[in-house]
């Protein structure tokens, strides 16, 4: 009965997105728990890996918000968290993929001097076609619209309460499974880029 009762409470737990995203957290925390072994065992850290250790815990923190959040219902606010853990991942990929970046980081990563977030953005997908890095430049748009609150964002708490009628989410939204669905896959991909950075900037040397 206990167990029936949470599923009703949590019916995104379900979903192949959130169960994607739930896998790729997990490999996330393997991940972040070597990095604090790193941090007390290591004497010296290049400044490529300092700047890493500023990035990745606030990383890991939003995305596992994110998927709390997803499963609270709060589908919205989920949404409004992507972009900061979005721009945070393709930071830490430029950083680790353009010379004099981390010298821009250890500066105050001055805004004016930083690279666009569609710069950063396409650092994580080398060689990619335009078609791709033009959806991740869209994608960019409707995150940004979702921080200004313009129109735009307002669609995506838009309900639809019935065959021909519409209405706004006031709280808890547990009727659009797709968009949950969405929210989830879209956040375990950036957790892939996270976890290829991590690897790539912090190897792995006990094997």
């Amino acid at each position: 009965m206990s167990a029936r009762l949470g599923l009703m409470n949590d019916p995104y737990s379900t979903l192949s997105g959130v169960q994607f995203l739930d896998e790729k957290l997990a490999m996330l925390c393997t991940r972040v728990a070597r990095l604090s072994e790193i941090s007390v065992s290591s004497g010296k850290l290049t400044p490529l890996q300092k700047a890493a250790f500023q990035l990745i815990p606030a990383s890991s923190s939003l995305a596992n918000s994110i998927k709390h959040l997803i499963k609270e219902g709060y589908l919205l606010s989920a949404l409004v968290l992507f972009r900061p853990l979005m721009e945070r991942v393709a930071t830490l990929s430029y950083l680790n993929t353009r010379e004099g970046a981390v010298a821009l980081w250890e500066a105050g990563w001055p805004h004016g001097q930083r690279p666009s977030l569609r710069d950063r953005l396409n650092t994580l997908m080398p060689g990619a076609d335009v078609d791709i890095l033009d959806s991740f430049a869209a994608a960019v748009t409707k995150y940004n619209s979702l921080i200004h609150g313009d129109p735009l964002a307002a669609q995506q708490s838009l309900l639809q309460v019935s065959e021909h009628e519409h209405a706004y989410a006031l709280d808890r939204d547990y009727a659009t499974p797709a968009r949950a669905h969405h929210i989830a896959f879209e956040t375990a991909l950036i957790i892939v880029f996270l976890i290829v950075e991590i690897d790539a900037i912090f190897p792995d040397d006990r094997s």
